[in-house]
């Protein structure tokens, strides 16, 4: 005799199995999502500029913006916690040009 109900890929069983399974968590943002998030912010927001730019602006290298944040010179730098892009204020960074006489 020929069954004429198709068999499920899933039994009865695992179907309930699956049911009663706890959320998997939180969601949590990887690395890489949260530099493209905070990458898009900076990016949409005039006034923020990088460390490139930054060192443009002040006609040093990266090298040496680096060093000056490490001994609490120069302008000042903003991040999140969370999110790893460095970024500076434009308005900040040519008042703080203007008033220790570097930049263009």
């Amino acid at each position: 005799m020929i069954n004429s109900k198709p068999k499920s890929l899933v039994s009865e069983r695992d179907l309930v199995k699956i049911a009663r399974r706890e959320p998997a968590g939180p969601l949590r943002w990887s690395e890489s999502s949260m530099r493209l998030l905070a990458e898009g912010r900076a990016r949409r927001d005039p006034d923020r500029i990088g460390r490139h730019a930054a060192t443009v602006t002040l006609g040093v290298t990266v090298r040496t913006l680096q060093r000056w944040h490490q001994k609490g010179f120069g302008p000042a730098r903003k991040n999140h916690p969370c999110y790893r892009p460095i970024w500076y204020s434009r308005t900040e960074v040519e008042q703080w040009a203007s008033l220790n006489g570097y930049g263009s």
